[in-house]
């Protein structure tokens, strides 16, 4: 099953920057396009090379489900990067104190996390620690289900999906997001001082204003 296409508000197939659904997005330095799982995705091992869009409304931080085939140059070992290093896939970026991301990290306390931070001292990390195996050069469809309010009649915020199988939920409650004008980021963390590129080939990546459809269990249809 799908999502009823009225929900999808971007698209981007990475066969380069232009969208499907929703604005193209800005090549920062020089961004390759390599084989994913759908021919071709947006690839960097360099953090010079990112996508991005400034002053983009189209996400909505308190609300939101953003789904994507990856192909990573590292091996995930319990949902930790075996390489390392930590792994930003994509990030909302209002400013330094605001903003939202996800994360293959390589910290076995926090696995695959997303991160909602609001306000600068107040941090909400949904840490997974999901135990979750891939293989380095391995598509595999990977998408976060986020709702502020709560996931249709329950108390979970996130729900995080691998393969189709619910690997992870959390019902903590971040503070309110007010702010919805901020950069678009895909491939690194931080735009202001890009870090943590993602070494992988990202594919087919598609965001959703809904986060109470997470009974839709794989979602993904590429058209």
């Amino acid at each position: 099953m799908t999502l009823p296409e009225e929900k999808c508000i971007a698209w981007w197939k990475f066969e380069d920057r232009l969208a499907e659904i929703g604005d193209d997005l800005t090549e920062v330095g020089a961004p390759s396009y390599d084989p994913g799982e759908w021919n071709n995705g947006f690839y960097s091992n360099i953090v010079a090379n990112y996508l991005k869009k400034i002053g983009e409304t189209f996400f909505t931080p308190n609300v939101f489900i953003v789904e994507q085939f990856l192909k990573c140059d590292f091996n995930i070992v319990n949902g930790v990067a075996g390489d390392g290093a930590a792994h930003n896939i994509w990030q909302w970026y209002f400013n330094n104190d605001n903003r939202a991301q996800l994360e293959i990290s390589n910290n076995p306390a926090w696995g695959s996390y997303l991160t909602i931070r609001y306000g600068g001292a107040n941090n909400f990390y949904f840490n997974t620690n999901a135990a979750f195996d891939v293989v380095v050069g391995t598509n595999f469809h990977y998408f976060l289900v986020y709702d502020r309010a709560g996931i249709a009649a329950g108390a979970n915020r996130v729900r995080m999906y691998f393969e189709g199988a619910n690997i992870f939920n959390s019902a903590v409650i971040p503070a309110n997001q007010g702010n919805t004008n901020g950069t678009w980021v895909v491939g690194i963390q931080d735009p202001a001082v890009p870090s943590r590129v993602v070494d992988s080939v990202i594919d087919n990546m598609k965001i959703y204003n809904e986060g109470n459809c997470y009974t839709f269990k794989f979602i993904y249809i590429c058209g």
